[in-house]
C-alpha cells in the first residue's frame, strides 16, 4: 500500500472513530443533535454561494435536522462586530471563523473544546505545526480547529523566468536576489521599468509587514518569547560570535529598495507591488496563497508559477509567515456540545475536503496533504502550510503599522536599523 493511502486511510480511521464515539454517545453532540434538532449560526468571510452552501448542503445530507444559518463577514469589521455582539449578548453566533491573528487578543472571547474531542497525539500527528498555538497543554484541549490557512507564497513571472533562462523558481535567497538583479530593467535615466523583485518599502507593497516578519521567523528572531513577552530585536549569541538576526533580515530587505545598492529592484514611485506584478512587471512577486485566483482572474494571459517561499541557504526547516482560519465556538454561545461537533466534522477529513474544494485551497491536516501532491498549484499550498510558522501578534492592526513605518523609517533614512527595531520593539511592547 502506498503512502496515500495510508495517510487517507488515517485519516478516514480518525473520522470513523469520532463518528464511534458520537454513536456511544462518550462524546454528546451530533447523536443528541441529529434526534431532536438544532439551529446554529455561523460567521465567516467566505462566499456563501461558491464556499459555505455547498459545504453545508453535504453536512445537511448527514444530520438533516441540524440547521446552519450562514452569515458573511466582512474581515475589517470582524473583532468589533464579535465584541459589541457579545457585549450586547443578543444574536450571538455558535460558530466563528476565527484569524489566528486575533488569537491572543480575543482568547477570553473563546470557549474551549470539551476534552477528548482532541487529543494531544492527534493535534501533532494530523494537523500542522502551526495549529500547536492553540493547544493547552494544562488544560489538555483546544480553543479552535484550522479550517484552512493563508501563507505566503513566491509567485513569479514565467514569461520573465524563461528570458533570462531560469528554469525554476528561485528557492533560496541568494538565489532570488540573482534573480531579481538579472530581471531588473532600468531606463536611460535610471528608472526601473521591469522590476525584478517588490522588496524593501512598505507604502507601494501591500504584503511588506508579512514578509519582513517572515524574514525575522527565518532569520531566527520569534519576536515573541514562548512566555509571552516581546523579545523583538535582541542579539543572540552563537559560540563566541553574537548577532542580531532582526537587523540581520530587515537590512536584507531594505537593501532591494536602496538605489546605491546592486540589488536594487523596486522603488517607492512604482505602483503597487500587485498591480506591477499583473501587468507582467514584475518578475518575483510575494503574495498570499489566497491571491492565486485574483491574479489569474486580473490577467488571464499571465503565466504564473507557484513555489515556496525562498528560504535561507542551508536553513534546518523551511519556514514562511501568515495566518490559520479555525473554527471555534464563543463562550457566549449555548449551544457549545454541538457546536464543537459540529466542527469537529467539518475541519475533519471527510467535511474538510468539501470545503477545501470549493475554496480552492487545502485543509491544513497532515493526514490529507499526499491527495494535493499530484496538483501544481495545491500541492504548493501544502508545503506552504507545512513551513507556516505563526507568532502571537499582540493586536494585528497596530502592529502592521508599526513594521510599515519601521520599514517606511529605514527607506528614508530617519534612523539606522539599530533605531528603527528599537523603535517598533517600543512600539510592540506598549501595546
Amino acid at each position: 500500500m502506498d503512502k496515500t493511502k495510508i495517510y487517507l486511510f488515517g485519516g478516514i480511521g480518525t473520522v470513523a472513530i469520532f463518528v464511534l464515539l458520537l454513536i456511544m454517545g462518550i462524546i454528546p453532540g451530533l447523536q443528541t443533535a441529529s434526534d431532536k434538532g438544532a439551529n446554529l449560526v455561523m460567521w465567516g468571510f467566505e462566499d456563501q454561494k461558491k464556499v459555505w452552501e455547498p459545504t453545508l448542503n453535504a453536512f445537511q445530507k448527514i444530520y438533516p435536522k441540524i440547521k446552519i444559518q450562514y452569515i458573511q463577514k466582512n474581515p475589517n469589521a470582524f473583532e468589533n462586530d464579535l465584541v459589541n455582539t457579545i457585549a450586547i449578548g443578543v444574536q450571538i453566533p455558535d460558530i466563528v471563523v476565527f484569524p489566528s491573528d486575533y488569537f491572543r487578543k480575543q482568547l477570553d472571547k473563546l470557549s474551549a473544546a470539551p476534552v477528548g474531542l482532541v487529543t494531544e497525539r492527534q493535534m501533532k500527528d494530523s494537523y500542522i505545526d502551526a495549529a500547536l498555538m492553540f493547544w493547552s497543554q494544562s488544560a489538555q484541549t483546544v480553543a479552535g480547529l484550522p479550517l484552512y490557512g493563508d501563507a505566503l507564497v513566491l509567485y513569479s513571472n514565467k514569461g520573465l523566468l524563461t528570458k533570462h533562462f531560469f528554469v525554476r523558481p528561485p528557492q533560496t535567497w541568494d538565489e532570488f536576489l540573482d534573480y531579481s538583479q538579472k530581471i531588473t530593467e532600468k531606463d536611460s535615466a535610471g528608472n526601473i521599468i521591469i522590476a525584478g523583485s517588490a522588496m524593501g518599502r512598505a507604502n507601494n507593497i501591500n504584503n511588506a509587514s508579512q514578509i519582513i516578519t517572515a524574514l525575522f521567523l527565518q532569520f531566527g528572531d520569534d519576536i515573541v518569547s514562548p512566555d509571552g513577552a516581546i523579545s523583538f530585536g535582541k542579539a543572540t549569541t552563537q559560540g563566541s560570535i553574537q548577532a542580531n538576526p532582526a537587523e540581520s533580515a530587515l537590512q536584507f530587505f531594505n537593501n532591494f529598495a536602496n538605489p546605491k545598492k546592486s540589488t536594487y529592484s523596486w522603488s517607492f514611485a512604482l505602483p503597487e507591488a500587485e498591480d506591477m506584478f499583473v501587468r507582467g512587471k514584475l518578475g518575483l512577486y510575494i503574495g498570499l496563497m489566497s491571491e492565486y485566483e485574483k491574479l489569474r482572474a486580473k490577467n488571464p494571459h499571465l503565466d504564473i508559477q507557484v513555489s515556496l517561499l525562498p528560504q535561507l541557504t542551508n536553513a534546518p526547516r523551511p519556514i514562511t509567515g501568515g495566518r490559520l482560519y479555525l473554527l471555534a465556538v464563543p463562550r457566549a454561545s449555548r449551544q457549545q456540545t454541538v457546536s464543537w461537533a459540529t466542527i469537529a466534522y467539518l475541519t475533519g477529513p471527510e467535511g474538510g475536503q468539501v470545503f477545501a474544494n470549493n475554496m480552492k485551497t487545502v485543509l491544513p491536516r497532515r493526514d490529507v496533504f499526499p491527495s494535493y501532491q499530484n496538483e501544481a498549484v495545491r500541492s504548493v499550498f501544502a508545503n506552504s502550510m507545512l513551513a507556516l510558522k505563526l507568532w502571537k501578534i499582540p493586536d494585528p492592526v497596530p502592529t502592521k503599522n508599526i513594521f510599515n513605518t519601521m520599514i517606511e523609517d529605514l527607506a528614508f533614512g530617519r534612523g539606522s536599523v539599530f533605531d528603527v527595531i528599537r523603535n517598533a520593539n517600543t512600539k510592540l511592547n506598549n501595546l
